[in-house]
């Protein structure tokens, strides 16, 4: 979370792009079932946070390209672009809070509360917590669903790629949500550098850091402290119980925060695999402004997705591609555990035409289906398999040329899905308001 003000400076000498028009897309889901119902009572879920990070990004500087729009000015919105973005990282809907909130999902789904940290406005500090979390509750979710609390350590940086991904789809379709210069590079060098430093001295220095600073108060404890030592430890050690992690300095409490003395030499060379692995991160050509290549009568882009998991890790290749009037897209998922590779495949089709005409609101459809082999049992050690599917749709139309409405509905079998706050079969229904214009003002509700 605390790298963008690194990589910052580092994208914005290799991203550069003229202010032009184009679409701003804002959309947020008013109910979420189940998160939002009194049974697992959660707001925001993760589609919510998801959505709400997306529309603070895009209207921030959608409002910054409009303060500075003689061009001479360009190095004061660029300016304007990384100040805000440097600042975000410490607001509510910026991209710490995002990451914050997907973790918080996975506990809330578990009915585990917790407290997001951003709240408290500690600007420039190195990092941001989930507190609150008692320890039975830990203890509960690692005996009970171990597979999810594994899921739980990733789930952060999940929501930032799914951030990517959608900003990448949205762009290439659509011609929507220009995050500025410098926003799409620095939030994938953000999360690699989280990943690649956690197997260094300066991340056990951090956390040793936080048990002297937080003494006997739990409450003060973030929920696993670095992410993916954490991550790693519980992948090969689904069985042990989560108070075998010992106990606090303080001699309060369990010792959550795993570092590198408590990793096994193995652990250690996984996890810095991953940390190689999510370099792979940067080959998506719409992190450098090329938005498609025209071949073969339609248009085409592509990018590369790894994403840790519940079992072990995934790479995923999609290609996206507009054929005609078809926005379609498929993903290659290639899902590996200890000793196996496991395939998937999704293939989506969006805004898909049922009414109205190319100049004034109609319905359209948003849909996917994936099919998927994954570790019986979700668990990184087994060499059976077991098949999992999930189908969505979106059904959207505008009440007027600019704002309209959505129902969303998915279904996934048991295993692990993105964007889903647990790896059990899960049914999932939305509702919600968007808004679509162009940044000269005109509507763009039917992007040509």
């Amino acid at each position: 979370m605390f790298f963008r003000s690194v990589t910052l400076a580092f994208a914005t000498m290799v991203v550069s792009a003229s202010p032009q028009d184009h679409a701003i897309g804002l959309a947020f889901p008013l109910f979420d079932y189940p998160e939002n119902t009194p049974q697992t009572y959660h707001l925001p879920s993760m589609s919510q946070s998801l959505e709400l990070s997306k529309s603070f990004y895009q209207g921030t500087h959608y409002l910054i390209d409009k303060a500075f729009t003689n061009p001479k000015y360009a190095w004061l919105e660029l300016a304007a672009e990384l100040s805000f973005d440097l600042l975000s990282l410490y607001l509510p809907f910026g991209d710490s809070w995002l990451h914050e909130e997907w973790h918080r999902s996975v506990l809330a789904y578990h009915g585990i509360d917790s407290f997001n940290e951003i709240y408290l406005f500690r600007l420039f500090s190195p990092a941001i917590s989930v507190s609150r979390v008692a320890d039975v509750d830990l203890i509960g979710l690692k005996a009970n669903h171990p597979a999810d609390m594994i899921r739980l350590h990733a789930a952060g940086i999940e929501g930032q790629y799914a951030h990517l991904n959608g900003l990448a789809q949205e762009r290439f379709f659509f011609d929507k949500n220009h995050y500025g210069r410098v926003f799409n590079l620095a939030l994938a060098i953000n999360s690699i550098f989280y990943v690649l430093l956690s197997t260094t001295q300066y991340a056990d220095n951090l956390a040793a850091d936080f048990l002297e600073e937080e003494g006997r108060d739990i409450g003060d404890r973030d929920f696993t402290g670095w992410d993916f030592t954490a991550w790693v430890y519980d992948l090969f050690r689904p069985e042990e119980p989560y108070q075998a992690r010992g106990i606090h300095p303080s001699g309060v409490g369990i010792n959550r925060y795993i570092t590198t003395d408590d990793l096994t030499g193995k652990e250690i060379r996984f996890l810095r695999m991953q940390g190689a692995l999510a370099l792979l991160n940067l080959a998506d050509p719409h992190l450098y402004g090329f938005n498609g290549i025209d071949q073969f009568e339609a248009s085409w882009q592509w990018y590369a997705r790894h994403l840790l998991t519940s079992f072990g890790y995934t790479v995923d290749i999609t290609t996206l591609c507009k054929l005609n009037h078809y926005n379609l897209l498929l993903t290659l998922h290639n899902q590996a555990n200890h000793h196996r590779y496991f395939p998937g495949l999704t293939l989506a089709v969006f805004e898909l035409p049922l009414g109205g005409d190319a100049e004034g609101p109609g319905l359209v459809v948003d849909a996917s289906a994936g099919i998927s082999l994954q570790p019986a049992n979700q668990r990184f050690h087994s060499t059976d398999y077991a098949g999992i599917y999930t189908v969505e749709a979106r059904l959207r139309g505008y009440v007027t040329p600019m704002l309209g409405g959505f129902i969303a509905a998915g279904y996934k079998s048991a295993g692990w899905r993105m964007g889903y706050p647990t790896v059990e079969k899960m049914g999932r229904m939305s509702v919600g308001v968007s808004c679509s214009f162009n940044s000269s003002g005109a509507s763009a509700t039917r992007p040509e």
